[in-house]
C-alpha cells in the first residue's frame, strides 16, 4: 500500500522537526499514543484506525536525519512493515508536513 497526507502547521520546519523526532513528544501529535525510544528506534503504540479496533505496536529504526527537513522511519517489526518518509517544506509563516 502506498498512501501520502500532507498537512500546513502553523510553527517553522525546525520546530516541527523537534517535535516529531521526539518520541517523548509524540503523544502531544498522536492522540493516544504511547511512545518510547533512544534517538535511533521509536517504539509505539497508538490507536487503530478503525472505531473499536484493538491498537496496532510496532517499532520504527529512524534514519535518514535531515534537521528541519524531514527523517525516515524504516517499520520493521510489530504489525506495520515498510518505509515512511516525513519531508517538511517550509511554507509562509508554516510547515507543510508530507
Amino acid at each position: 500500500m502506498n498512501t501520502t497526507d500532507e498537512f500546513f502547521i502553523d510553527a517553522p520546519p525546525e520546530r516541527v522537526y523537534d517535535e516529531l523526532i521526539d518520541a517523548a513528544r509524540i503523544r502531544a501529535w498522536w492522540p493516544g499514543a504511547r511512545a518510547s525510544g533512544n534517538g535511533a528506534q521509536v517504539e509505539i503504540r497508538a490507536p487503530n484506525f478503525r472505531r473499536l479496533a484493538r491498537p496496532i505496536a510496532f517499532t520504527a529504526r529512524i534514519d535518514g536525519l535531515r534537521p528541519g527537513a524531514g527523517f525516515t522511519w524504516w517499520l520493521e517489526r510489530g504489525e506495520l512493515r515498510g518505509r515512511a518518509e516525513w519531508w517538511l517544506e517550509g511554507f509562509k509563516a508554516g510547515t507543510i508536513v508530507h
